[in-house]
């Protein structure tokens, strides 16, 4: 009854419960597929290691050490950049993340930095130098995604006009769903400051103004549609009835911290929450926090509270103030002698367990009526005694950011937790689509994985969000003719050439500059990955050179290859820059965008074909799809506001015909033929 072939709407139509048996079956069974190989090339030896440095690289207190094991050689491939490991220091756990590693002279040197911001763990990472101590892995424990998932039976409790419901049968070749006008005048939303663009304004008004059970806006690249998400959860929250709650889902925290900043810029007001949890709060960076987080809003609005009752004598002690307490006694210390009304010390001294949930007692306090966050953390809180068990059937919309990379077995697991909700789902159907291990069988891929966002084309609500303000004009246009059929337009000046260029002293003006790295040496493999040290030496010259500017650039450094991104860390130090797969990078913009291919062989998939074949036994080849992936070299050259430099072998790339046809649509003054020259060149600008 498995279904990766045949759509189970087709497979079994006229049979409606067999199709979602089928449906929720396929995706479960590929979701354990997805689960398990979360854990392949996991290294379970407890290691016994000197630290040989501890040191701050990116704002983060980072460790050096040697691996090695006792009967055979340390393999790189179970400790690869963002590999989690532990590490034992000062009576603590500490949960770490590879940044680099390498072999060095036939020994395999790990770089990695604590993935926790507490206090007391930093100052035990630092204390470990020219210690001994232990690192090991464990087994992801990824178990809770089993138990989100609903059974058959959930979905046939839920009505036939569920929102979700109807997309997955338009997804999966069931009916489609009747189309609907959308009512309104053609001319932009303005809100103070912020104009949408008509595109924008149109997908706006399809969520506030229209009962459309989905919605799909394919936005590309540059078009403002984090804006545009923000400007859409402000009006539903003020257009709606007080009890209907707003959420929007994102990939990623960074983008989820994006669109919480953006709403404070349009709405000013506090009626929006981004959902974390406490650890993973902790886990991120600073950059990717927010005043609206859930574990910074609960205590300061439950201390609130307690002031407010111990500052008026008429103030009634109710049950909401107990268990505000109970919950902040339960994650920090709380002196009862500082509190003025003795009636009030005397029952806060009674208190044992609280009665309501911290989002019950927040909902009374504040009436939060948006809320954003990651799709794992929404999922965890509406799930049964989740934060939001309770307020599942008060969700009206549900907007889903990067849809592109959402999997299906995602948009299962939430449908039951929120079956009123209608969906609108955003993404470019150009990008990547959500990431899978290559030894992920088809069979299991299709259902659990999919292509969501390129199997809405039963869903008539269809907009194109396709005016671009984010990228140079010259970029757009190039993405525009390689990647989307020339359907983008461009707002920016044309004849705009970037203050960067004139730091850099090139001559030519045109946004996308190509470095021919076919003179530098060839690159080295590690693993089953790639680097090019002589790459990365002109990638940090240029980003030295930039960051003399008084007014710094942001700037993102986007690798082909996780061995190119650790080589690269390990020469920036403390640099404040983005280092990372162009993967890592999806969903961020910087002033400059260095891409970095470092493959010195040819780009060609037939030729690679025979290299891997030429191969010694015993060699393992890097993964061959990246380097020629549309998706990818499209999410590159966009993520930049200003310039975008391209360090390439022209050579090897050039049997490329993805990378031949972008070469023609750049000016042959914006090509640097030879990478010394360059280089004497910067280094005469310092």
């Amino acid at each position: 009854m498995l279904c990766h072939t045949v759509p189970p709407f087709k497979k079994f139509p006229g049979n409606i419960e067999k199709c979602y048996e089928a449906l929720l079956a396929s995706a479960y069974i590929g979701l354990l597929g997805t689960l398990a190989l979360e854990n392949k090339n996991k290294d379970f030896q407890i290691h016994i290691v000197l630290i040989d440095r501890a040191l701050t690289v990116q704002l983060k207190p980072t460790v050096e050490f040697v691996l090695t094991n006792l009967h055979d050689p340390a393999q790189i491939s179970q400790w690869t950049r963002s590999s989690i490991f532990f590490m034992k220091a000062e009576g603590r756990n500490l949960m770490m993340e590879v940044d680099d590693a390498s072999f060095v002279e036939k020994v395999l040197v790990i770089r990695a930095k604590l993935v926790t911001s507490d206090a007391e763990s930093v100052k035990a990472v630092y204390k470990t130098r020219r210690l001994r101590t232990i690192v090991w892995q464990e087994m992801k424990n990824n178990e809770h995604h089993l138990e989100l998932f609903p059974s058959p039976a959930d979905y046939q409790r839920m009505d036939p006009r569920s929102p979700v419901k109807l997309l997955l049968e338009a997804c999966f070749g069931g009916r489609p769903i009747p189309r609907q006008p959308i009512p309104g005048p053609r001319q932009s939303i303005m809100m103070g400051s912020v104009v949408l663009t008509s595109e924008q304004s149109k997908y706006v008004r399809a969520l506030t103004k229209t009962n459309i059970p989905v919605i799909v806006a394919n936005s590309s690249f540059g078009v403002g549609k984090t804006t545009m998400i923000a400007a859409a959860l402000h009006i539903a929250i003020h257009e709606s009835p007080g009890n209907k709650m707003h959420l929007v889902m994102t990939t990623t925290n960074a983008a989820a911290a994006a669109i919480t900043q953006s709403y404070t810029r349009i709405s000013g007001s506090v009626n929006v929450i981004r959902m974390i949890s406490a650890e993973n709060y902790d886990h991120i960076g600073p950059q990717h926090r927010t005043s609206f987080d859930f574990p910074i809003v609960w205590p300061q609005e439950f201390e609130k509270l307690l002031r407010r009752t111990d500052s008026d004598d008429q103030a009634p002690i109710t049950e909401i103030v107990l268990d505000a307490y109970a919950h902040l006694r339960s994650v920090r210390s709380i002196t009862l002698k500082l509190a003025r009304r003795k009636d009030l010390r005397n029952a806060l001294e009674a208190v044992r367990k609280p009665i309501r949930t911290i989002f019950e007692i927040l909902v009374q306090l504040i009436n939060p009526r948006g809320i954003i966050g990651t799709i794992p953390s929404m999922t965890n809180a509406l799930r049964e005694n989740g934060d939001m068990a309770q307020y599942g059937s008060h969700v009206a919309t549900v907007q889903m950011d990067d849809a592109s990379q959402i999997p299906i077995h995602s948009i299962i697991a939430l449908g039951p937790l929120c079956p009123k909700a209608r969906y609108a789902l955003i993404g470019d159907i150009n990008q990547p689509k959500s990431y899978t291990d290559t030894d992920l069988a088809e069979e299991l891929r299709t259902p659990a994985v999919g292509d969501l966002l390129g199997d809405t084309s039963k869903i008539p609500c269809h907009l194109n969000i396709s005016t671009v303000r984010g990228c140079p004009f010259a970029v757009t246009a190039t993405s525009s003719t390689l990647f989307y059929q020339n359907r983008l337009t461009s707002v920016r000046d044309p004849k705009e050439r970037s203050q960067i260029l004139d730091h850099l002293d090139f001559p030519n003006s045109h946004p996308i500059q190509v470095i021919n790295t076919a003179k530098c040496a060839a690159h080295q493999t590690s693993g089953t990955s790639i680097f090019n040290p002589s790459e990365a030496n002109i990638a940090l010259t240029i980003t030295s050179r930039v960051l003399t500017k008084k007014k710094k650039p942001s700037i993102g450094i986007l690798t082909y290859y996780k061995a190119q991104a650790g080589h690269v860390a390990r020469g920036l130090s403390d640099t404040p820059v983005f280092i990372g797969t162009i993967d890592e990078s999806q969903g961020q913009e910087f002033d400059l965008v260095i891409i970095l291919t470092s493959r010195s062989k040819s780009f060609g998939s037939h030729v690679r074909t025979s290299d891997r074949n030429e191969t010694p036994i015993g060699v393992v080849w890097p993964d061959p799809d990246y380097i020629e992936s549309p998706e990818r070299l499209n999410v590159a050259i966009t993520q930049t506001r200003s310039l975008c430099l391209v360090l390439v072998n022209t050579h090897a790339a050039g049997r490329s015909e993805l990378w031949s046809k972008f070469f023609c649509k750049i000016p042959p003054g914006a090509f640097h033929n030879d990478p010394s020259h360059l280089m004497r060149h910067l280094q005469k600008l310092r």
